[in-house]
């Protein structure tokens, strides 16, 4: 499975066979949608393995090497961005607060 660059990936289905394993490439700033099955994914410097079922997201926020597979049966998957952060919003001052 081959990755030309970051846009190629967004939304990008990846399909992999039973116990079929593939190396993601280092993207910042991504998560992983499960679509179907059950898959097993490791990334360096996390000491835990961990395991995602159709539905549920996994943030790549950083560069790092992250290795999926299969768990037991065909799994569909995709590569998203991860939304920007939001400014955190700013409650009106109460009345009689000096303005900032």
């Amino acid at each position: 499975m081959a990755f030309m660059n970051t846009t190629e990936t967004d939304l990008l289905p990846l399909v992999l066979r039973p116990g079929q394993a593939t190396t993601l490439p280092e993207l910042p700033a991504h998560e992983l949608l499960v679509l179907q099955g059950r898959l097993w994914l490791t990334r360096s410097g996390d000491p835990g393995d961990h395991f995602l079922d159709p539905g549920e997201r996994f943030p790549l926020p950083r560069h790092g090497r992250t290795v999926i597979e299969a768990d037991g049966a065909l799994v569909r998957c995709r590569l998203l961005p991860l939304a920007p952060a939001s400014p955190p919003l700013s409650s009106p001052a109460p009345p009689g607060a000096p303005s900032p």
